[in-house]
C-alpha cells in the first residue's frame, strides 16, 4: 500500500494513536462508586429491610434520584443489616439517605442522610449507620402575618432541652470515603431539621416508589422516641406595608419549654401541634405596636398645633377591632374574624391615619407658604379700611401685615414643619408683590381717558371710598354686622367637617372585556409596578368566603432583563428556543378570556394537568413538535433544573396578543428592558399549569392577578369592598357587571358636611337675614343721600353698587377674621385637648369631630363665601335704594336701536378727543414693510362713499434725544350723514423706545376744528385703524415673517 503524501500517513498514524487511547480515556471518566455498609439500632442489632437510595440533587443525570444496578432506585439491607450497591459516578451531587418502612407503611426510625458532594472522584463510601427508633409530631395550622406575606415556608427543628439539634447529639454511625485525593472519616447525620426542600424529596421518593404512600408527608416531623425535646418552628414572611421595599421577616416559634419538654414513645399517637394560635397572638402583638406608633405620630401632630380629634377616633376603633379580636377564642372557625378585624385595624392605623397625617402635613407646609399671599390682601384690606391718606395706608399696610404674620406663626399648625426660608422668602415676596401691586403700580400706570365717560378705576375707587366711610358712621351696626359674617366663616371653619380624607374609593370606568366577574391586583401605587398577591393571604382568602363560583390565579415569573438566559425549551432532538417568560393558568381562565380562542389545535380544559404546557406556534414550528409532544422545559443556573413536559395547545401570537383582561391590559407576562417594565412578546413564552409554577417554580413565579366570579346571590361590589377593606393601598378590584365596570381601591376624596347633614344651612340663613335687615335700615337712612345721588347725575347701577361695595367691605372684613379665628380656634382646641381644664363646657363634653382646613385655598373660599353672602342679602335693598328716585317709565320702555343711535348722538358729544393704544407690536426689522402696507391701506380708504380718508400724509421718522424713534402718519377721515359731513383731525405715532426692539402703535383723534362731535365717530376711526392693524399680523404670515 502506497501513501501518496507525506501528510496522508501523518493523518493515519494520528487516527490510529487516538482509538488506542481513546478507551483509557473513557474508562478514566466514568469512574464507578461503591457504596456499601451496615444498618443498626442503637443497642447495635441489624435492621433488616432498611432503604439506602442516592440523591442526585445537581440534576445532572436528569433524575431525581439515581437507578441503581438492581432497577430499582434503592437497595435494602439483608438480615445482617449489610448492603451494597455500585452507580457509575458522573461527578454529580450525590446525598445518601437511610430510612426503614415498617410492616403499616410508615417511618419508623428517624432517617439519616449523608452528604458526599464535596468530595471530587468518590470511588468507596464505607458507611455505618445508627437508626434510632421514631415518634410523629404533625405540625398544623398556618402563620397569621398582617400586612404581609406568608409563602407557606416552615422550618421544623427537633432540639433537647439544652437547645442543641439532636443531629448533633445522637451518634448517627459513622463513614469512610475513599476519593482521589485519600481516605476521610464522616458522620452521617440523623436528620432534625425537616423543611419544605427535605418534604419535597421524601414526596419525590415516594413518585420515584422507593418509600410508600403517606410513609411521609408535608409537616410530619419525626423525633427520636423516649428522649426528651423541644420543637421550634422557623418560618418568614415578606412584608409588604411596612417598608419602602417587600422585606423578608423571619419569624421563630417555640413548642415546649425546658421545664416541661415533650416526650414520645414508639407508642405513642402523633402529637398535634397547632401554630396557629402562637401566629395569632403575634400577629395581635404586631397590630397593638402598630397602633402604638400611629398613636405615637399622632401625639407629635398634636405637639406641632394639628386638631386630629377625628383620627384619634378613627385610631380608637382600630383599637376596638384589636380588643375585639383578642377576646375571640382562637377556633378553626373564628380564624377568619379574627384576621378579618386585625386587618381592618391595621389598615386604619397604618394606611388610612400615615396618608391622612402625610396629607396634613403636606398641605401645613404648602399652606405655609402661600398663606402669606392672603394675609398680604388682608392687611392691605385693613390699611384701606381705616385711613383715608395715601401715606398712611402705605405705612399702616406693613405694620398690619406683620401683626398677622405674627398671628399666623402662633397659631397655623405645623408651622414649625416649614422650611424657614422658604416661608421667609413667601413673606417677603407677599408684602411687596402688594405693595407694588396697591400702591406703585397706579402711579405709573394710568388708565385711557374717554371723553364723556368716567374712568372705571376711579368710579371703583370712588364708590368703595363713600361705602366704606358710611360704614365707619355707624360703627355698632358695622360691627355686628362683620361680626355675624365673622361668625359664620368662623363656624365655617371650624364645625364644617370639609376635607381631604382617604378611605375605600368606587369609580366607574369605561369597560373593556365582554367578561364579568371582579379582577384582583396589588400593584405599587406611585409606579404602578405589580407587587404581587399571596396564595395563603389572597387566594385563599376568596375560597374560603364561600361566596365564589370560580377563581382563575395567574401567575408570573418575576421579570427579568432580557439580556440574561432563564429558561429555554428544547425538544427530544435537544434542538432549544430561548423563552423569556412563563405564564401559569387554569382551565377556569376559559370563563373570564375565552382564551381557548387562541389556540390553533389542542384543548386547553388540559392545562390542569401538572405537567401541561401550550406553545406559540412559532416555537412549534421551530422544534417541529405539535400537540401530544414531549418537550424539556429547562431552568438555567448554576444548577440547571429541567422539566419534561407534555405538549396540549399551540397558541395563536397575534390572537393572544388582542385578548384584553377585565383591566383592559394584557394577559402576558412582564420582562425588563432598559430597565423599564413591558408585556413579553407572545413568540418569547409559554403557558403552564399555575399549580406547578406555583409549586415548582416558586422561587422565581408570583401570583400576578387573580380573577373570579361569584355565586348568583352575592353582591360582586360587597365582596371588593370587603376585600379593600382588609388589605388596604395597593390592592385593586375591578368588578365588571353585565353592563358597567367599577374600580375599588382605597384613594383620597372629600369628606363633606353637606352629605351628611343639611343642618348647616341655617346659621347662613340667619346671618343673611341679619345682613339683609341691616340693608335695609341703611337704604331706610340714606335716603336723602340717595336723592343727592340722583341729583348729581348718579344712574341706578352705580347707586346700587355703591350698597353692594358696602357688603362687599363687610364680606372681606368678616371673611378675614372669621378665618384667622378658627384656624386659631384649631389651636386652642389642639392644646386643651392635652392639657384639659376643669370647665369642659368651654369646648363641650367631648372634642370636636371636625377636620381642620389647612389647605392654602380655604382662606379664598371663605373670604368669597363672607362676600357672596353679604352681596346676596344686600341685592335687594340695593335695587331698591337705586330706584328710589330714579324714573321707571323709561326703563320700561322697548327702545328701538335707530332710536338709541340718534339719542347717542345728541347726548354723547365731545370737543376735545381720544388717544387710543393698539394692539400687537411691530419688530424692528419688519417696520418698513408696516409703513408701506399702513400708506396703502390708508390709501385704499380715499375712495370711500359714506366714510373716507383724505389728506393722507406720511412723514420722515423722527429721532429724539432721549432715543425715541416716532413715525407719523396724519390724515383726515369724513364721514357721510343724512345731514352733513362730520370730519375728524387724526394721527397715526409708530414709536419705538430706546430700550425696546419694536415699535407700538397709537392713534390720535381729534373732532377737526374744535368742532362738538358724538363720541361713536371717533370710536369709529379708532376701530378702522384697529382693524388695519391686526390685518398686518395675517400679512406678516404670508410673508414669512416672524
Amino acid at each position: 500500500m502506497k501513501y501518496k503524501t507525506i501528510r496522508e500517513l501523518f493523518t493515519i498514524i494520528f487516527m490510529v494513536t487516538l482509538l488506542g487511547v481513546y478507551p483509557y480515556i473513557n474508562v478514566r471518566a466514568k469512574v464507578t462508586l461503591i457504596v456499601k455498609g451496615y444498618v443498626k439500632d442503637p443497642n447495635g442489632n441489624p435492621i433488616q429491610g432498611a432503604r439506602i437510595f442516592l440523591h442526585d440533587y445537581s440534576f445532572i443525570t436528569e433524575e431525581f434520584f439515581i437507578r441503581l444496578p438492581n432497577g430499582k432506585y434503592y437497595v435494602e439491607t439483608n438480615e445482617n443489616g449489610f448492603f451494597e450497591f455500585s452507580v457509575e459516578d458522573i461527578y454529580a451531587r450525590y446525598q445518601v439517605y437511610v430510612a426503614h418502612v415498617s410492616a403499616e407503611g410508615e417511618l419508623d426510625y428517624v432517617p439519616v442522610v449523608l452528604d458526599i458532594h464535596m468530595y471530587e472522584h468518590v470511588s468507596l463510601v464505607e458507611l455505618n449507620v445508627t437508626l434510632y427508633p421514631s415518634a410523629s409530631v404533625i405540625v398544623n395550622g398556618s402563620i397569621v402575618y398582617i400586612g404581609g406575606n406568608w409563602r407557606g415556608y416552615i422550618k421544623c427543628s427537633v432540639y433537647d432541652t439544652e437547645g442543641r439539634p439532636y443531629s448533633e447529639i445522637l451518634n448517627a454511625g459513622n463513614a469512610i470515603i475513599t476519593y482521589e485525593g485519600g481516605t476521610l472519616n464522616v458522620k452521617p447525620k440523623l436528620i432534625s431539621t425537616y423543611d419544605n426542600t427535605l418534604w419535597r424529596n421524601f414526596e419525590k421518593a415516594i413518585e420515584y416508589e422507593i418509600l410508600p404512600k403517606n410513609a411521609i408527608f408535608e409537616r410530619l416531623v419525626l423525633v427520636p422516641a423516649n428522649y426528651d425535646f423541644l420543637l421550634v418552628v422557623y418560618t418568614r414572611v415578606v412584608d409588604v406595608k411596612r417598608y419602602p421595599k417587600p422585606y423578608v421577616v423571619d419569624i421563630t416559634i417555640p413548642i415546649g419549654n425546658r421545664e416541661s419538654p415533650y416526650k414520645l414513645s414508639t407508642q405513642s399517637p402523633p402529637l398535634i401541634v397547632d401554630i396557629t394560635p402562637w401566629s395569632i397572638k403575634n400577629a395581635i402583638k404586631l397590630v397593638e405596636s402598630d397602633i402604638a406608633v400611629t398613636r405615637k405620630e399622632l401625639d407629635e401632630m398634636e405637639t406641632y398645633g394639628f386638631f386630629i380629634a377625628r383620627e384619634r377616633e378613627e385610631l380608637s376603633r382600630a383599637e376596638a377591632l384589636v380588643e375585639e379580636a383578642s377576646n375571640i377564642p382562637v377556633t378553626g372557625e373564628n380564624v377568619e374574624l379574627i384576621i378579618d378585624k386585625l386587618e381592618r385595624a391595621y389598615v386604619i392605623a397604618r394606611e388610612y391615619l400615615v396618608l391622612r397625617m402625610n396629607f396634613m402635613r403636606t398641605v401645613a407646609i404648602e399652606g405655609a407658604s402661600l398663606l402669606p399671599v392672603f394675609l398680604s390682601i388682608f392687611a392691605v384690606t385693613l390699611a384701606f379700611y381705616f385711613f383715608e391718606d395715601n401715606k398712611r395706608k402705605m405705612l399702616s399696610y406693613p405694620l398690619f401685615y406683620l401683626g398677622l404674620i405674627l398671628v399666623f406663626i402662633l397659631v397655623y399648625p405645623g408651622f414649625h414643619l416649614v422650611e424657614r426660608t422658604l416661608f421667609l422668602e413667601s413673606v417677603i415676596a407677599s408684602l411687596l408683590g402688594v405693595l407694588v401691586l396697591i400702591f406703585i403700580l397706579p402711579r405709573h400706570i394710568k388708565e385711557p381717558d374717554i371723553p364723556g365717560k368716567i374712568q372705571r378705576r376711579s368710579l371703583i375707587a370712588i364708590t368703595f371710598s363713600v361705602a366704606k366711610r358710611y360704614s365707619k358712621i355707624r360703627k355698632t351696626r358695622t360691627l355686628i354686622t362683620v361680626f355675624s359674617l365673622a361668625a359664620l366663616i368662623w363656624a365655617f371653619t371650624v364645625l364644617a367637617s370639609i376635607s381631604t380624607v382617604y378611605g375605600i374609593r368606587l369609580d366607574e370606568i369605561l369597560k373593556s372585556s365582554k367578561a364579568e366577574g371582579i379582577l384582583i391586583k396589588h400593584l405599587n401605587a406611585s409606579t404602578g409596578e405589580y407587587l404581587w398577591l399571596s396564595y395563603y393571604s389572597d387566594y385563599r382568602w376568596f375560597l374560603l368566603t364561600g361566596k365564589i363560583s370560580k377563581i382563575s390565579p395567574r401567575i408570573y415569573t418575576r421579570p427579568i432583563d432580557v439580556e440574561k438566559e432563564w429558561f429555554t425549551i428544547e425538544n427530544s432532538e435537544g434542538r432549544k428556543v430561548k423563552l423569556y417568560a412563563l405564564l401559569g393558568l387554569s382551565s377556569n381562565e376559559e370563563y373570564f378570556s375565552k382564551i381557548s380562542t387562541c389556540l390553533i389545535s389542542g384543548d386547553f380544559n388540559k392545562i390542569n394537568d401538572t405537567y401541561a404546557i401550550i406553545i406559540p406556534s412559532s416555537i412549534s414550528r421551530s422544534l417541529g413538535i405539535g400537540v401530544g409532544d414531549t418537550v424539556k422545559l429547562v431552568l438555567s443556573g448554576a444548577i440547571p433544573v429541567k422539566y419534561e413536559l407534555k405538549v396540549v395547545g399551540i397558541l395563536s401570537e397575534d390572537a393572544f396578543d388582542d385578548l384584553k383582561d377585565i383591566d383592559g391590559e394584557s394577559l402576558r407576562p412582564l420582562i425588563e428592558i432598559d430597565n423599564e417594565l413591558v408585556h413579553v412578546n407572545s413568540t418569547d413564552m409559554v403557558i403552564l399549569n399555575w399549580n406547578f409554577m406555583r409549586q415548582e417554580l416558586e422561587g422565581i413565579s408570583e401570583i400576578a392577578s387573580i380573577a373570579l366570579s361569584v355565586k348568583s346571590d352575592v353582591d360582586p361590589i360587597s365582596l371588593a369592598r370587603e376585600y379593600i377593606e382588609r388589605k388596604g393601598t395597593g390592592y385593586i378590584a375591578w368588578i365588571a357587571l353585565k353592563d358597567k365596570c367599577f374600580k375599588a381601591y382605597v384613594g383620597e376624596y372629600t369628606e363633606n358636611i353637606f352629605e351628611q347633614n343639611i343642618a348647616f344651612i341655617v346659621p347662613i340663613l340667619i346671618v343673611s337675614v341679619n345682613v339683609i335687615v341691616t340693608m335695609y335700615s341703611i337704604v331706610h337712612e340714606r335716603r336723602r343721600e340717595i336723592f343727592i345721588f340722583n341729583a348729581i347725575g348718579f344712574n341706578p347701577t352705580q347707586i346700587a353698587m355703591l350698597f353692594l361695595a358696602e357688603s362687599i367691605v363687610y364680606g372681606l372684613l368678616g371673611g378675614g377674621i372669621g378665618y384667622i379665628s378658627g384656624l386659631a380656634t384649631f389651636r386652642v382646641i389642639a392644646y386643651l385637648s392635652k392639657h384639659p381644664i376643669p370647665i369642659p363646657m368651654l369646648i363641650g363634653g367631648q372634642p370636636l369631630m371636625v377636620r381642620p382646613k389647612l389647605e392654602w385655598f380655604w382662606s379664598i373660599i371663605m373670604i368669597a363665601i363672607a362676600i357672596m353672602v353679604s352681596m346676596i342679602s344686600s341685592f335687594k335693598p340695593a335695587i331698591n335704594a337705586a330706584f328710589m328716585y330714579s324714573p321707571t317709565k323709561v326703563k320700561r320702555l322697548k327702545i328701538e336701536e335707530k332710536e338709541r343711535e340718534k339719542r347717542e348722538e345728541v347726548y354723547l358729544k365731545a370737543y376735545t378727543g381720544k388717544r387710543v393704544g393698539l394692539p400687537g407690536k411691530i419688530g424692528e426689522a419688519e417696520a418698513i414693510l408696516f409703513f408701506s402696507f399702513l400708506y396703502t391701506r390708508l390709501k385704499d380708504l380715499a375712495t370711500g362713499y359714506v366714510e373716507r380718508a383724505k389728506d393722507i400724509e406720511e412723514l420722515e421718522e423722527e429721532e429724539y434725544p432721549d432715543g425715541r424713534r416716532v413715525k407719523r402718519f396724519k390724515f383726515k377721515y369724513i364721514f357721510r350723514t343724512d345731514e352733513r359731513e362730520i370730519m375728524t383731525d387724526n394721527e397715526i405715532i409708530i414709536t419705538k423706545l430706546p430700550q425696546n426692539d419694536y415699535y407700538t402703535v397709537e392713534l390720535s383723534t381729534n373732532p377737526l376744528g374744535g368742532e362738538r362731535i358724538p363720541i361713536k365717530y371717533m370710536d369709529r376711526v379708532a376701530s378702522v385703524i384697529r382693524d388695519i392693524v391686526r390685518d398686518w399680523e395675517e400679512e406678516r404670515k404670508r410673508l414669512g415673517i416672524r
